[in-house]
C-alpha cells in the first residue's frame, strides 16, 4: 500500500467519485533527478505487485544509506537534523497507516515528525517538575505552546521598488524573506533547546512551532522577539516587523476533546499575530523613540533609485538595495 494523493479525492463537480492516485515509492534524491517521479499515478497504473517490489528496493537503499551510521556507531540522538533529512527523503512517500479502516493519505515522515515534536515538548514541560511522571496523565493541563511568527510589511518591502532592475531585486528580496523566517524559526528552536522536529511549518514569511509550555521558553521568546525587531530596525528601518505570539495547548486540545479544534486555536493565534501590528514600536526604548522621531543630523544626499529611501552619502542606490540586487 503506497501513499495516496490528497488531490485525488477533490472533485469540481460536487461529491464526485474518489479517484485513487498513488505516489511512487522513490527517495527525494530520485525525484530531484527525475521530477516526473513526483506525480502520482492512477491505481491501475501502479499495481500492488509493483508497489511490493518498490518497498523492497526502497528498504535496500535505506539500509545502504545508514550503513555508515551503524559501522561508526553514530548516535542518532546527537545527529537529529541529519536523521530528519534522511527520513524525509525515504519516508515522504510512505503512508503512516495501512489499516483498512484508515485512508493511507498521511506521510509516515510527517506522522513521525509530529510525534517527535509532541514527545519533545511534553518532556520539556515535565522536566520542570520534581518528579518527571507527576501529572503526566493529566490531559487538561496546558503543557504545550503553539508558537507563531510572521514578517509584517512584506508587500511594501518587495513591491515598492522602481522598475529599474526590478527582476533581480524582486528575487533577492523574496529569497531574503524566506531565509529570514527560517532563521527566526531556527533561533526559536535554539533558545528553547529543541530540534527541527518541532518546526511545524516555515514558508511564505510565516513559521509555526510546537514548544513546551515552560516559563523559560516564554522568557526566551520575549527576548528573541525584541532582539529580532531591533536587528530588523537597524538594518531595514521600520519597513519590516516580526510579529510573534504563542498559545497554550493541552493534550485534550490536540486530540479535539476540549470542545475546540486545533483549527480554532490556530485561528486565535493568527488573530493575535494581526493585533501586534498596532504595537509595532512597543519594543523600542525611550532613546530609540527619540531617535525615531528626531530630525536626522545630516541632510540626505538624494534618494535611492530602487527603494526611494534617503541616501546618507552620494550614490544611485542604498547599500541594502546594492546587496539585495547582487543577491538576486
Amino acid at each position: 500500500i503506497p501513499l495516496m494523493s490528497l488531490l485525488g479525492r477533490i472533485s469540481l463537480t460536487g461529491r464526485g467519485e474518489i479517484r485513487s492516485y498513488r505516489y511512487r515509492l522513490r527517495t527525494l534524491h530520485d525525484v530531484l533527478e527525475n521530477p516526473e517521479l513526483l506525480f502520482p499515478l492512477p491505481e491501475k497504473d501502479y499495481p500492488a505487485e509493483q508497489v511490493k517490489e518498490d518497498y523492497q528496493a526502497l528498504w535496500t537503499k535505506f539500509v545502504e544509506a545508514t550503513r555508515e551510521w551503524r559501522e561508526k556507531g553514530l548516535d542518532p540522538a546527537e545527529r537529529v537534523e541529519e536523521l530528519l533529512e534522511l527520513l524525509r527523503s525515504f519516508q515522504w512517500c510512505l503512508p503512516a497507516s495501512t489499516r483498512a479502516e484508515e485512508l493511507p493519505d498521511i506521510s509516515l515522515f510527517e506522522h513521525q515528525k509530529g510525534t517527535a515534536a509532541v514527545a519533545a515538548a511534553l518532556y520539556q514541560f515535565q522536566s520542570g517538575k520534581k518528579n518527571l511522571l507527576k501529572g503526566l496523565d493529566d490531559d487538561r493541563e496546558q503543557k504545550f505552546l503553539l508558537c507563531g511568527c510572521d514578517i509584517s510589511g512584506i508587500q511594501s518591502f518587495i513591491y515598492q521598488i522602481s522598475s529599474k532592475g526590478a527582476y533581480r531585486h524582486l528575487k533577492g528580496r523574496s529569497f531574503l524573506l524566506q531565509v529570514l523566517v527560517e532563521t527566526v524559526a531556527r533561533d526559536i528552536l535554539s533558545v528553547c533547546g529543541l530540534t527541527g522536529a518541532n518546526l511545524l511549518y516555515a514558508s511564505g514569511g510565516k513559521a509555526y512551532l510546537l514548544l513546551g509550555n515552560t516559563s523559560e521558553n516564554i522568557a526566551s521568546l520575549k527576548k528573541l522577539h525584541t532582539r529580532c525587531n531591533q536587528d530588523l530596525q537597524k538594518k531595514y528601518g521600520h519597513g519590516l516587523y516580526l510579529r510573534m505570539c504563542w498559545q497554550p495547548l493541552s493534550a485534550e486540545d490536540l486530540c479535539r476533546q476540549s470542545g475546540k479544534t486545533l483549527a480554532h486555536i490556530w485561528e486565535e493565534l493568527t488573530r493575535n499575530l494581526s493585533r501586534q501590528d498596532k504595537l509595532r514600536l512597543g519594543y523600542l526604548s525611550k532613546d530609540d523613540l527619540q531617535a525615531f522621531f528626531a530630525i536626522p543630523p545630516q541632510w540626505p544626499e538624494g534618494d535611492c533609485q530602487v527603494c526611494h529611501a534617503p541616501l546618507s552619502q552620494k550614490g544611485k542606490t542604498c547599500s541594502i538595495c546594492d546587496a539585495l540586487g547582487n543577491f538576486g
